[in-house]
């Protein structure tokens, strides 16, 4: 959960992207996990001289106790996440839907799961997106499965595939294509590897349809 924490006083939710210069704005021990069944302490991450972007992270001796479906995240994830809150909120306001709302790394649970949306948007009507950033290798069946855990949810599901990453596979584009209509690519430089340092030229290519 890098990008949103808790605010310990308050429990309202700080979304870092949206946050100057965090490490001058939180105070220390201000901010706790976000998930539901965690509440570890966070401390912030990232520098103002290099491409390390400001993030939450549980301090080494204090990691994440929660049972919510959340991995470790890589700089090319992190920038896929921005790419796709930017790109949905450009979206929404061109369509004259401003006011639905764009949030990072939102829990959802079900009676069978427990996962986290790495950009959700809410329609003022009620209605949920979930718009999934995938970089590593992973199979139809498992987007199968996370899918049908997010519409037992009433959550609908947009996967968005790195290009040239580990997910970005020939079965992967067709099942994407049989159940979402398209494919839609992160180009993110370095993408593939793990330990990437993605750089502003980061884009979304045109959707395959």
């Amino acid at each position: 959960m890098p990008f949103v924490a808790r605010d310990r006083a308050t429990g309202a939710r700080i979304d870092i992207t949206r946050l100057g210069n965090p490490k001058a704005t939180l105070a220390v021990g201000s901010v706790v996990c976000a998930l539901p069944d965690c509440g570890a302490d966070l401390i912030v991450r990232g520098s103002l001289v290099s491409q390390v972007r400001p993030h939450f992270a549980h301090r080494p001796s204090s990691p994440c106790a929660s049972e919510y479906s959340s991995h470790p995240e890589s700089l090319a994830h992190r920038m896929g996440k921005r790419l796709i809150a930017e790109a949905l909120r450009d979206v929404l306001d061109g369509m004259g839907l401003g006011e639905a709302v764009v949030e990072y790394e939102v829990p959802v649970a079900t009676r069978e799961s427990h996962r986290v949306i790495d950009v959700c948007v809410a329609y003022p009507c009620g209605w949920r997106e979930a718009h999934e950033c995938q970089l590593a290798a992973i199979t139809p069946e498992e987007l199968e499965i996370r899918t049908r855990d997010y519409l037992d949810a009433g959550i609908d599901c947009v996967w968005w595939l790195g290009e040239g990453s580990r997910a970005d596979r020939p079965e992967n584009r067709e099942w994407l294509y049989r159940k979402q209509g398209e494919v839609v690519l992160l180009v993110l430089p370095q993408v593939a590897g793990e330990d990437a340092m993605p750089g502003e030229a980061a884009r979304i290519e045109a959707a395959i349809g």
